[in-house]
């Protein structure tokens, strides 16, 4: 078990890194294992506490030289649908965040923060054609732009990896379109969740869609 997270460990170098070293790491780290057994008969968990820390340090540092070699854009996989639904969501992302964070300040996830949010009401953001626009309208824009970037990497072997961008921006914006509708059903049913279980689903989502 152990070894096999060393391992997992190890996949997640950057792609030319583990092609240029990945064999040479599991030959050095075979070499250390018989070593360890061979002087104290059997490895340890302090064996495989110190080569977790020593590959952590590996991996961050090489990631960081990736990415400063590389650039944001190609570190992430970004392609121009991903990097301008991502903008397009942050208006509505960022006030969604807010308001997380007022429920949590005030110790009540049910009801809205009436401070942020008398204070935000008087910001040209809550005027009605504003709020349509960052609220509804550029969610849906991301939602149908990476919609179009996931249909043209359709049949790309690697589907996943290459869209995960593409997968995440869809989820937040379909997420944001659920907030619209629900944005105090959800805390309250996240609340709810987390101070009476499962076994009272049907009373929490009795209360909270009258939240």
């Amino acid at each position: 078990m152990l070894e096999n997270l060393y391992k997992k460990l190890l996949s997640c170098y950057p792609l030319n890194y583990k092609r240029k070293f990945g064999k040479e790491m599991l030959l050095i780290i075979n070499d250390l294992k018989r070593d360890e057994l061979r002087e104290k008969g059997r490895i340890k968990f302090s064996f495989w506490a110190f080569q977790y820390s020593d590959v952590s340090k590996s991996l961050f540092s090489e990631h960081i030289d990736f990415l400063n070699k590389s650039g944001f854009r190609k570190y992430f996989k970004l392609n121009n649908f991903n990097i301008i639904g991502g903008v397009l969501m942050l208006p509505a992302f960022t006030v969604f965040m807010i308001d997380i964070l007022g429920r949590i300040a005030q110790g009540d996830l049910t009801h809205y923060n009436r401070g942020i949010y008398n204070f935000l009401s008087h910001t040209p953001l809550y005027w009605t054609p504003v709020l349509f626009t960052w609220i509804i309208a550029f969610p849906a824009i991301a939602i149908i732009l990476n919609i179009i970037s996931v249909l043209k990497n359709r049949n790309n072997r690697v589907f996943v990896r290459k869209n995960y961008a593409s997968f995440l921006i869809l989820f937040f914006g379909l997420f944001l379109l659920f907030l619209v509708k629900f944005h105090d059903f959800a805390p309250c049913f996240v609340h709810g969740l987390f101070l009476k279980g499962f076994g009272n689903l049907n009373l929490i989502i009795g209360v909270c869609s009258k939240a």
